[in-house]
C-alpha cells in the first residue's frame, strides 16, 4: 500500500498509508483548503444577490457558528461576515470580497496552519464547512458551481 510521503513538521516523511499513490493522508491533504475556499467564494457570490446578505445572516449563520468557534486560521468569517453584520448590503459584499482576496493571498500560510492542527480540530472545521456547503447547495446551488470553477 502506498504512503502519503508529505513532509512532516520535523522534516521527516509521513508514513501514513493512502489508497492511491500520489495521494496525501487526511493531515496533509489540501482538500480542506479547497473546501474553505469554495465556501468563502460562494458566500461572497451570494451576498452580491438581492437577498444574499439577508440569507447570510438569517439562514446560514447557525451553520457558520461552529466555524467562528473553531481554531480555524482563516479570517474570512471574523474580518468579513462578523465584522460587517448590520451594514448595508453593498458594504457587506465589498468587504467579503476583500476578505476573500486576503484568504486567497495567504493560502500557503493557511494550508500550513491547517496541516498543523490536531486531527480533532481539522475534523470539526471540516464538518462545519460540510454543513455550510450543504446549506449553500440547498438554497443557492449555482453559487457552489461558480465558486468551484473559480477555485479550479
Amino acid at each position: 500500500m502506498p504512503i502519503c510521503g508529505a513532509k512532516n513538521k520535523d522534516g521527516s516523511q509521513c508514513q501514513a498509508k493512502v489508497s492511491t499513490a500520489g495521494d496525501h493522508c487526511y493531515r496533509h491533504s489540501p482538500r480542506l483548503w479547497r473546501k474553505i475556499k469554495v465556501a468563502c467564494e460562494a458566500i461572497t457570490l451570494i451576498t452580491g444577490t438581492a437577498q444574499g446578505v439577508v440569507w447570510l445572516y438569517q439562514v446560514a449563520a447557525p451553520h457558520m457558528l461552529p466555524i467562528w468557534l473553531a481554531v480555524s486560521p482563516e479570517r474570512f468569517w471574523q474580518d468579513g461576515v462578523a465584522a460587517f453584520q448590520g451594514r448595508p448590503a453593498e458594504v457587506v459584499h465589498r468587504e467579503l470580497k476583500r476578505a476573500l482576496r486576503d484568504v486567497i493571498k495567504r493560502h500557503e500560510y493557511l494550508e500550513q496552519k491547517l496541516a498543523g492542527l490536531p486531527d480533532s480540530e481539522r475534523e470539526k472545521i471540516s464538518a462545519a464547512y460540510d454543513d455550510l456547503i450543504a446549506k449553500i447547495e440547498q438554497d443557492y446551488p449555482g453559487a457552489l458551481q461558480t465558486a468551484s470553477e473559480n477555485t479550479a
